[in-house]
């Protein structure tokens, strides 16, 4: 993976802004995942990095983010799908 991993959508990094979001709106959980999904990545990189390096504890502590990252998104991701099926369903 390239080391200038850079998403537009949030600038090398979890968003700051606190947007008022309305209840049964998919634009918050649509964010979160985003940023899980750039994390999984910034976690991934990191994980070559300790491969390349030998560095088996920072290797460790990598894949334990990085799987952290993808439950949270698998999870949000069921959310949405979850939120689609119920306005599909109204």
């Amino acid at each position: 993976m390239a080391s200038n991993m850079r998403n537009p959508a949030w600038q090398g990094g979890m968003s700051t802004s606190v947007k008022s979001v309305s209840h049964g709106d998919s634009s918050a959980l649509k964010e979160f995942a985003g940023e899980c999904a750039w994390l999984l990545g910034v976690q991934t990189e990191l994980m070559v990095r300790f491969l390349e390096t030998g560095d088996s504890a920072g290797l460790e502590y990598a894949v334990r983010r990085g799987v952290a990252y993808m439950r949270a998104l698998v999870e949000t991701m069921a959310d949405l799908q979850a939120l689609k099926n119920r306005g599909a369903s109204q």
